[in-house]
C-alpha cells in the first residue's frame, strides 16, 4: 500500500507494529536530496525508537544546504518548514517546531562545512498529522554505536552508587556522545545523564538516592548529540542508536539491606554506605570488620565471606532478628556476652557460635549452629527442622509460660551433636510435654535437669506417655513437678544428685529411678522425704548413693553396684517387696547403716525378708539380716534393722566378742 526507504544504518531498532512499518516521514530539498518534487525527491526516514523516525544523510555540498520535511502518509502528502515563505537557518542539537501547513516556498537550511559530516534527522513521531517536531544532530565522521553495557556491582544494596560502563565499537567523532537512561517505575518517569569517558569506554552513575530498598532499576544506554540535557520523555526522540539488551533493558533489583563501607562500630555513620546506620527493622549486610556496640533490630543480617561482626566485649549487646528474618554468616560472628533474639520465625545459615539466644517463633538453626550460653524458648517459640548443638555448660531454658510440646531443640535418641542439650531448665510456669511426637525414643542430656517452682516436666502428658527413659547425666533439681510415664520403660536415669525442695513434687507412676552415675557419690535430698516406686542403684564406677533425707521405696529396690549410705536417715521398703533385693547385694552393693538411720521393712502379712545391710568402716563388709514373720497382727507395721561396726555395749568380755552387732526394732 505504501513504500518506505530503509537506510542501511549501523543502529539498533525496537520492533515496531505492522502499521508502523508504513509510517513515513521524509527529507526533501536540493541540499540533501535530488530536488523538491513531492514523493519523487523524498528520501524517507525509517522507524527508530518508537514513535520516532530517523535518517542519517550527508549534504550534497558545502555552504547553506536547504531542505524541508516531507510527509507521505495515508494520502496526506506535503512539505513542511518552520515558517512558510521564509528561509530559516537551523543548528544541530536544537529542537525544531515545524509549521503544520504544507508549503512550496521557504525552507530550512544548514551551514555545511564538510560533505563528510553526517547529519542525523530525527522526527518525534509520524503520521498524517504528527507533532511536527524535528531535531538534527551533526557527527563529523562515522556514527558509532554501543557494543556492550556493564555495571560495577554484581549485587546492589540500598544507598549504593552503581557505575554503568558503555563500551563503543570505536571512538566517537565530534558531535556524538553517549547517555545513560534509568528508571524505577518502568520508564513512566526516568532520568538521562551524559556519560563521561575517552576512547571507547564511557561511564555514568546511577546514584544512591535511586537505589532505595527493593527498588527494581531498569536502564539502557543510547547515543545522541553531545553536551545535551535530555528530558526522560524526550530520550526516544533524541536517540541515534541504543543498546537496550535486545529490547529487554538492563535491570537489577536493589537488595533492601544496608551495607557497610568501612571497618568500624555499628553506631558510626561512617561505617555504612550512604552514611546511614540501619534503622530498626531493616536488613543489614556486613562487608567489613564491624563491632556491634549498641542494641540493634534487623529484618535480616548477612555477614559476607572473610568479614566479621563482633559483639562489644564486656557488654551484653542484644541483636534482634525481626519476625520472618534471617541470620546468615559466611564470615565470622563473635557473640562474646551478647544475645541474639528472634522476635518471631527465622532461619540461621552458616557456622554460628551463639552466646545467648531467645526465640519467640519457629526457628531453623541450620546445620552449623552452636549455643554456648542459654537457648531460651519463650511463648510461641520452638525449634523447627534443625536444632543447634550445645556447648559444655550451656542451658536449654523452657519459658513458654504454658503447655509446651518438646520439639527438635531436644532431639530424641541423640547423645551427641545437634539437638543434644547440656543443662535443661523448665521455668516461668511452663508445662513441658517431653514425650511429644517421639515418646518411644530415649531423651538424654549431658548436664542437669532443673524444674522450677510452678513448672512441670511431664513424661506422661495426655497420650504422649514415654516408653523409653529420660537420661540425666547430671543432677535433678525439683522445685516444680516431675512426673514419670505411665508406660513400661518410661523411667528416669540420673548420673548426679537428686534434690527436691518443699515446693516440688515427684510422681513416680510405677516407673523406676536409676542412680547410675559413672563416678563419684550421688546424693538424695528431699524436704520431708522422698518416695520411689522402683529404685535401682546401677552405678558403673566407685561411688556411693548418700541419703540426706528419709526415702521410701514402694515396689522394688535393685542393688547392682554402689552402696546406699543412710547416715541418720531411714530407708523404708514397702509391704509389696518379697524379696526386696535384686542384684545380688555384696560389699559393693548394699545398704550401709553408718549412723542412726535404719532399713525399715513394712509388713502387712506373714513373710520373710532379707535386709541387705553392711558397714563400710575400713574394709566394706556385707552383713545381711534375714527376718521371718510367721504370725502377728499387722497394720503397716515395720521392722527396722541396723548393723554397727563395734562390740555390743552389753558385752563385757575383753576377748570374746565380735566387732559388729545388729539391732532390730519394731514399730509396735
Amino acid at each position: 500500500k505504501y513504500k518506505i526507504a530503509i537506510a542501511g544504518l549501523s543502529i539498533l531498532f525496537l520492533i515496531l507494529s505492522n502499521q508502523s512499518l508504513f509510517a513515513q516521514n521524509a527529507i526533501v530539498g536540493a541540499g540533501f536530496t535530488s530536488g523538491w518534487a513531492s514523493t519523487t525527491d523524498f528520501e524517507y526516514l525509517t522507524a527508530s525508537v518508537p514513535p520516532s523516525y530517523i535518517k542519517i544523510d550527508v549534504a550534497n555540498g558545502t555552504g547553506n544546504r536547504f531542505f524541508r520535511m516531507g510527509i507521505d502518509w495515508s494520502g496526506t502528502i506535503g512539505q513542511y518548514t518552520i515558517t512558510p515563505g521564509t528561509d530559516i537557518l537551523v543548528n544541530p542539537n536544537n529542537e525544531i517546531q515545524l509549521n503544520s501547513s504544507s508549503t512550496g516556498s521557504g525552507a530550512m537550511y544548514l551551514n555545511v562545512l564538510d560533505v563528510a559530516h553526517n547529519y542525523i534527522f530525527k522526527t518525534k513521531d509520524a503520521g498524517a498529522t504528527p507533532s511536527f517536531k524535528l531535531i538534527i544532530f551533526k557527527v563529523e565522521g562515522t556514527v558509532r554505536s554501543v557494543s556492550s553495557v556493564t555495571k560495577d556491582l554484581t549485587n546492589v544494596y540500598r544507598s549504593q552508587n552503581v557505575i554503568v560502563t558503555a563500551t563503543l565499537d570505536a571512538s566517537f567523532n565530534l558531535g556524538q556522545s553517549v547517555y545513560l537512561r534509568y528508571t524505577i517505575d518502568d520508564f513512566t518517569t526516568s532520568t538521562v545523564v551524559e556519560m563521561a569517558g575517552v576512547g571507547t569506554t564511557y561511564t555514568a552513575q546511577i546514584p544512591s538516592s535511586t537505589n532505595t530498598g527493593s527498588a527494581t532499576v531498569k536502564y539502557y544506554v543510547f547515543t545522541s548529540g553531545n553536551g545535551l540535557m535530555i528530558a526522560g520523555d524526550n530520550a526516544d526522540w533524541y536517540t541515534i542508536n541504543l543498546n537496550n539488551n535486545s529490547g529487554s533493558n538492563y535491570s537489577y533489583t536493589v537488595n533492601p539491606s544496608y551495607i557497610t563501607k568501612a571497618d568500624g562500630n555499628w553506631s558510626n555513620i561512617a561505617t555504612w554506605v550512604g552514611d546511614l546506620v540501619p534503622p530498626s527493622g531493616q536488613a543489614a549486610t556486613i562487608n567489613h570488620a564491624v563491632t556491634l556496640n549498641q542494641d540493634a533490630t534487623v529484618s535480616a543480617l548477612t555477614i559476607n565471606a572473610t568479614k566479621s561482626l563482633t559483639s562489644e566485649s564486656g557488654q551484653a549487646r542484644n541483636l534482634t532478628i525481626a519476625n520472618g528474618g534471617s541470620l546468615t554468616n559466611n564470615g565470622t560472628f563473635t557473640s562474646n556476652n551478647g544475645k541474639v533474639s528472634f522476635a518471631g520465625s527465622g532461619t540461621v545459615s552458616g557456622t554460628i557460635g551463639f552466646n545467648n539466644v531467645d526465640i519467640a517463633g519457629s526457628i531453623d538453626f541450620g546445620l552449623f549452629s552452636t549455643v554456648n550460653g542459654i537457648l531460651k524458648i519463650n511463648s510461641g517459640g520452638y525449634v523447627n527442622v534443625n536444632a543447634p548443638s550445645y556447648g559444655v555448660g550451656s542451658l536449654l531454658l523452657y519459658c513458654s509460660g504454658s503447655l509446651y510440646h518438646r520439639r527438635v531443640e531436644w532431639t530424641p535418641g541423640k547423645t551427641t551433636g545437634s539437638g543434644y542439650p547440656y543443662h535443661v531448665q523448665v521455668n516461668s510456669n511452663t508445662l513441658l510435654d517431653v514425650g511429644y511426637e517421639l515418646p518411644a525414643s530415649a531423651l538424654q542430656m549431658a548436664g542437669d535437669l532443673i524444674i522450677d517452682a510452678g513448672s512441670a516436666f511431664y513424661m506422661d502428658y495426655d497420650l504422649d506417655d514415654m516408653s523409653k527413659p529420660v537420661i540425666v547425666l547430671g543432677n535433678i533439681n525439683i522445685e516444680g513437678t516431675l512426673s514419670l510415664s505411665d508406660a513400661f520403660e518410661g523411667d528416669i536415669k540420673i548420673g548426679g544428685d537428686w534434690s527436691r525442695t518443699v515446693t516440688g513434687s515427684f510422681n513416680p507412676k510405677g516407673r523406676a529411678v536409676f542412680f547410675n552415675g559413672v563416678s563419684g557419690d550421688q546424693n538424695i535430698s528431699a524436704i520431708g522425704s522422698e518416695t520411689f516406686d522402683f529404685m535401682l542403684a546401677t552405678k558403673t564406677n566407685p561411688g556411693d548413693i548418700i541419703l540426706k533425707n528419709d526415702i521410701t521405696i514402694n515396689q522394688k529396690l535393685t542393688l547392682t553396684y554402689g552402696n546406699i549410705i543412710l547416715g541418720n536417715n531411714n530407708l523404708t521398703i514397702g509391704a509389696s517387696i518379697y524379696p526386696v533385693v535384686e542384684g545380688p547385694p555384696s560389699a559393693n552393693s548394699m545398704i550401709v547403716t553408718n549412723g542412726t538411720g535404719a532399713v525399715r521393712k513394712v509388713f502387712t502379712a506373714n513373710g520373710s525378708f532379707d535386709f541387705p545391710i553392711g558397714d563400710a568402716t575400713g574394709t566394706a563388709e556385707y552383713s545381711p539380716v534375714s527376718l521371718n514373720f510367721t504370725s502377728g497382727t499387722y497394720s503397716s507395721a515395720y521392722a527396722a534393722v541396723r548393723v554397727i561396726d563395734a562390740k555390743h555395749p552389753n558385752n563385757s568380755s575383753a576377748t570374746n566378742y565380735l566387732t559388729r552387732y545388729w539391732t532390730v526394732t519394731g514399730s509396735g
